[in-house]
């Protein structure tokens, strides 16, 4: 299932991961603290933050979970 808490973001074209984590930061506060270690794919890649999305890309993010 998808999530419906921010299910789609209009971005301006050439924007990267990192302007999109930059949008979300603003949209939700508390994903500002742990933005440099969340891990982002999209679709079912891994990619850097320079990453350039594209119309219909998906994006997932993987914060950081502690666990022992």
């Amino acid at each position: 299932p998808r999530s419906t808490l921010f299910p789609y973001t209009t971005l301006f074209r050439s924007s990267t991961l990192e302007g999109l984590l930059n949008q979300l930061a603003i949209r939700f506060p508390k994903l500002a603290p742990v933005r440099k270690s969340t891990l982002i794919a999209v679709g079912v890649d891994y990619q850097d933050r320079s990453y350039v999305l594209l119309a219909g890309d998906e994006v997932s993010l993987f914060p950081p979970v502690q666990g022992g």
